[in-house]
């Protein structure tokens, strides 16, 4: 709860998420959804299971935001530092140009 309760859309549910039988309905309707993510793997050689220097045996909290299409996260790890963040947005790259070569 510690994680989540950084998230400035989570705070109207924080006291609603403590109860038992807690349940987040109609998440499609909703401005933000939560949820926890996880790594497996690295990207391209997906046998790396250690870089030094590096973890990826923790969790991201994340608050995906649907209106605005942003994703914040919060890594934990027991090891890590803590909350350290992930702000993820779309950047317009106004398309691609075509590539032509001639031989």
């Amino acid at each position: 709860m510690q994680h989540w309760a950084r998230f400035p859309a989570w705070r109207p549910l924080a006291k609603q998420a403590r109860k038992a039988d807690f349940t987040y309905r109609n998440f499609a309707q909703r401005e933000h959804l939560f949820m926890r993510w996880k790594e497996y793997f690295l990207v391209p050689d997906h046998r790396v299971r250690q870089i030094t220097g590096a973890s990826f045996e923790g969790f991201y909290y994340i608050c995906f935001d649907q209106a605005v299409g942003t994703i914040s996260g919060i890594y934990f790890h027991a090891k890590s530092e803590k909350y350290q963040q992930l702000e993820l947005k779309h950047v317009e790259d106004r398309g691609c140009a075509p590539a032509i070569e001639f031989r």
